[in-house]
């Protein structure tokens, strides 16, 4: 969390000749999205996909599997995602409905600028991670059977 918007300018760096297109949410942007700033100083045309729901997603409904529906610190007021795009000098968008999404990529794609594409998502519906979920927890057991042995 909170490595796609600089990850995406490297990646640019590394093959200007690909387009670059990370995915991130709201709260993993909230921790380094000024770097922003970077790519539209230096014209560096990534293009940066950000879900807005207002919460650490992936976060909260991995606590409510693992924690019984009980949660902590992974809610936030939402973030203006445009205007923060805009103050940084970037290209926004905002995505509303699924169908909105690839006529977004082709804007985005076409522009070649820094472009911000923020897509509105319903909070409450989960996102797909019951296997990261289940990696966990396989780890977690497999850790505390092997500090029992001591």
């Amino acid at each position: 969390m909170g490595t796609a918007v600089g990850g995406a300018i490297g990646g640019k760096l590394g093959a200007p000749e690909r387009p670059v297109i990370a995915i991130c949410g709201d709260g993993g942007f909230a921790m380094t999205g000024m770097e922003v700033l970077t790519a539209t100083t230096y014209n560096i045309p990534v293009i940066w996909i950000v879900f807005n729901d207002g919460r650490f997603n992936t976060v909260h409904h991995g606590m409510q599997m693992q924690y019984e529906g009980r949660t902590n610190a992974t809610e936030f007021r939402q973030i203006d995602i445009i205007g923060i795009a805009r103050a940084l000098g970037a290209r926004a968008e905002t995505v509303c409905a699924p169908g909105q999404i690839s006529s977004a990529m082709r804007s985005a794609i076409a522009a070649n600028v820094p472009t911000i594409i923020e897509v509105l998502v319903d909070r409450d519906e989960p996102p797909p991670i019951r296997s990261r979920v289940e990696s966990l927890n396989r780890f977690f057991a497999e850790a505390n059977e092997d500090l029992c042995q001591f």
